[in-house]
């Protein structure tokens, strides 16, 4: 089931391009779903697998994802504002994007974990 639903939150995530309407960048937004999304669906099932389902780990997950999207917005705002001269900020961007998808999918196939 919880594959089931990790694939489904991930064409989810590809039809409605919810990165780029988030502010992931055009060139790579879809990128970072394919990138993220099987990183967050193995550690949510290697974590599901070696610790029964807890409130406290759901919480987390979500609080990673947030933390996540936190550091993809302040890399874009940086890089954008230094008129794409800032490399650091660049990849805080691009890599808080694969972080986000990776959280978000761990935290969906965690709590859909049966």
């Amino acid at each position: 089931m919880s594959l089931a639903a990790s694939v489904f939150v991930t064409i989810a995530l590809y039809i409605f391009s919810v990165p780029k309407s988030l502010g992931a960048h055009p060139w790579w937004a879809e990128n970072v779903i394919f990138y993220g999304a099987p990183i967050g669906m193995l550690i949510g099932l290697v974590v599901a697998f070696i610790r029964p389902r807890s409130a406290l780990v759901s919480i987390a997950f979500f609080i990673l994802t947030l933390l996540a999207f936190w550091v993809a917005k302040s890399g874009g705002t940086a890089f954008a504002a230094s008129f794409a001269e800032d490399q650091a900020a660049g990849q805080r961007w691009f890599y808080g994007w694969i972080a986000t998808i990776a959280a978000l999918l761990a935290a969906v196939s965690y709590t859909s974990k049966r």
